[in-house]
């Protein structure tokens, strides 16, 4: 008889149990990373029903892992993917930028070069200066973008402590007996973790009593039980205006950054590397090649004033230009003093350079880029030159110690220094400063000279001012035979010069080697006694040399010829789109892989309200049938009782 009844009460008490479990999946449903529970019944000994085993919490550690890793990925390139798309449109402008500036100051030139005026000048200066303005503005917007990062990376820091201090909480609640894997407190570590790897990927592994150890994939760890080792931003010691991500262990700190492979703290650090960096070297060699140019053709001309031009814009060797190139690693223990020129632009890359010293005032220069050594050998004296790639490193002196260096940027402050010289539109050297015409010629003669460029208004012929040193006149002896003379002096400077009348002559640099730094061509027939005079330009109208900056913009004046100033900037613009273009694709990817990844853990964790109801209602049958269990033992008790008083 109590069999029975110890059945029927066993069976309930355990058929409630399990309605109880089964009712508080069917209400956490929609609550996010909440696990699911499943009732284990096993039957009593001696006859005694059955009661509930355990409660297993439906939980796959492969499968939430998976879970992470696909959230890691996604968070860190939809962080990278919104970084693109929020700088994409400063490239994106087809009525303002660079670009348009560019082609308006080229029309303006034009219209320069049609009628050399003071407005025409003021236009064309004005048109340089919105030029520099556009430069200027996207140097800014791009500077920006890096102190955004920064600030994002530094959010995050925060939001990945304040993480790793919830988890430690967590620990020390399941170190108690009591609490040890409470599916409660399992949860919401599972859920801790979730966010964690929103911010990088990382190893997660688990004691017997559920309390977790967070790691990095070197093994380090970031939380073990109730230790914490603090993440902060730290100064990256090769280039200290741009933060990394460290761990603090006492009081050491020290980069975990090769250890991030996802993540939001990875998405950040590589949109500041591997795009704004890249982004902002890109404009800097443009805003340097544009100068450079412009004011090496300047140079060569003559302004409305009869002078010798010079810069136009702020020159890219300044004293602190060439100083600035050169970034100290934090960590170096030596002295030095160095120096960057840049010697060529057309050589120029877009790339920063690392130099290593090593031991005995060794050295070895590589190219970031593509980890290229570029120069490697001894220091020996100072100042000591190594010049690659169309730049200048000029170490003036250096004490070093083996394992000190040095990030080289060639083309750092390129935008920031890029300025107008002048804002004097009579400077712009738009004549050439030497002039040649015929100064006697025989009945018959068809010689006609030319001018044809100047290549260096640095050397003697140009010393001094307004005036040739010395005017030249040349002098046909005879047909096929000239000679040149100092047309102040009358002495020849080289006689018995051989000329071709089918072919004409290119008179300079001379068969002597006499080179004044112009270029003139003679082409007809000349007879004994024509003459032709070289002096110094007197028309300030003269539009050769504009013509000349005019042909600039055309030119492939960087990446080894490859390039227009034009074509540079579209280069750089098209390298966002492509990016961004990229980054969605990879986006897509991987939420693809994570969604299933979800699927995944879903599937085992997650709460089915289908399945779920079909087992409210079986427990609710059962249930039913162990009350109706001690019902029967009440009823046969009462038969007993009833047969008993008889």
């Amino acid at each position: 008889m109590s069999t029975i009844s110890n059945i029927g009460i066993n069976s309930l008490m355990a058929f409630q149990s399990a309605l109880t479990l089964t009712s508080q999946n069917l209400a956490n449903a929609s609550t996010p990373f909440y696990s699911r529970r499943m009732v284990n019944f096993v039957a009593n000994p001696f006859n005694n029903g059955v009661s509930v085993g355990d409660v297993r919490r439906m939980a796959d550690d492969v499968a939430n892992q998976s879970a992470r890793v696909g959230t890691s990925n996604v968070a860190g390139i939809d962080v990278y993917l919104s970084q693109l798309k929020n700088l994409l449109p400063t490239f994106d402008k087809a009525d303002s930028g660079i670009g348009k500036s560019l082609t308006d100051s080229l029309s303006a030139l034009e219209k320069l070069n049609t009628q050399v005026s003071i407005e025409n000048r003021g236009l064309y200066l004005g048109q340089l200066n919105d030029l520099v303005s556009q430069f200027q503005n996207l140097s800014s917007q791009l500077n920006q973008a890096k102190q955004t990062t920064s600030q994002q990376l530094t959010v995050d820091v925060g939001q990945v402590n304040h993480t790793l201090q919830d988890l430690q909480n967590i620990n020390n609640n399941l170190a108690q007996p009591l609490n040890s894997n409470n599916p409660d407190l399992l949860d919401k570590r599972d859920s801790l973790l979730a966010q964690l790897s929103k911010y990088f990927n990382f190893v997660p592994q688990c004691d017997e009593k559920g309390a977790v150890t967070v790691s990095l994939s070197n093994g380090m760890y970031l939380l073990a039980g109730n230790q914490i080792k603090p993440v902060v931003t730290i100064p990256n010691p090769a280039n200290p205006q741009e933060l990394l991500v460290g761990a603090q262990d006492g009081p050491t700190t020290s980069s975990i950054m090769d250890f991030i492979q996802a993540g939001e703290l990875k998405g950040l650090t590589s949109f500041q590397t591997n795009v704004l960096d890249v982004t902002l070297r890109g404009v800097n060699r443009l805003a340097m090649g544009i100068a450079q140019s412009f004011n090496q053709q300047n140079k060569l001309g003559m302004d409305a004033n009869g002078n010798l031009g010079g810069n136009i814009f702020s020159d890219i060797n300044s004293a602190t230009a060439i100083a600035d190139r050169v970034v100290t690693n934090l960590n170096n223990t030596g002295t030095s003093s160095m120096t960057v020129n840049i010697t060529d632009m057309n050589q120029l890359t877009t790339s920063d350079y690392q130099l290593s010293m090593g031991a005995a005032n060794s050295y070895v220069l590589t190219r970031l880029s593509d980890q290229t050594v570029v120069s490697s050998g001894t220091l020996l004296s100072f100042p000591q030159a190594i010049t690659v790639d169309g730049f200048s490193i000029t170490v003036n002196n250096a004490t070093y110690a083996s394992g000190d260096s040095f990030v080289i940027s060639p083309t750092s402050g390129g935008t920031s220094n890029f300025n107008l010289a002048s804002h004097d539109p009579s400077l712009l050297a738009l004549g050439w400063p030497v002039m040649a015409s015929a100064s006697n010629q025989a009945p018959g003669s068809t010689g006609v000279i030319k001018v044809t460029g100047v290549t260096d208004t640095t050397n003697t012929a140009f010393s001094t001012p307004k005036a040739l040193n010395p005017p030249v006149n040349i002098l046909f002896v005879n047909a096929t035979t000239y000679q040149l003379v100092n047309a102040s002096t009358g002495q020849v400077i080289e006689g018995s010069i051989t000329y071709n009348p089918a072919t004409g002559a290119t008179v300079f640099p001379t068969p002597g080697g006499y080179d004044p730094g112009y270029r003139v061509s003679i082409t007809g027939d000349n007879q004994a006694g024509d003459s032709f005079a070289i002096g110094y330009n007197t028309n300030t109208t003269d539009n050769r040399n504009g013509l000349a900056l005019a042909k600039l913009y055309q030119a492939g004046a960087l990446s080894q010829g490859s390039l227009s100033f034009n074509q540079a900037y579209s280069f750089v613009s098209n390298n966002i789109a492509m990016e961004t273009s990229k980054a969605k694709s990879d986006y897509d990817a991987a939420s693809i892989i994570q969604q299933q990844a979800q699927v995944r853990r879903d599937a085992i964790s997650g709460v089915s309200l289908e399945e779920e109801t079909m087992s409210l209602s079986e427990y609710q049958q059962y249930y039913q049938a162990s009350a109706q269990i001690l019902a029967t033992a009440r009823s046969v008790f009462d038969t007993i009782m009833e047969a008993t008083r008889r």
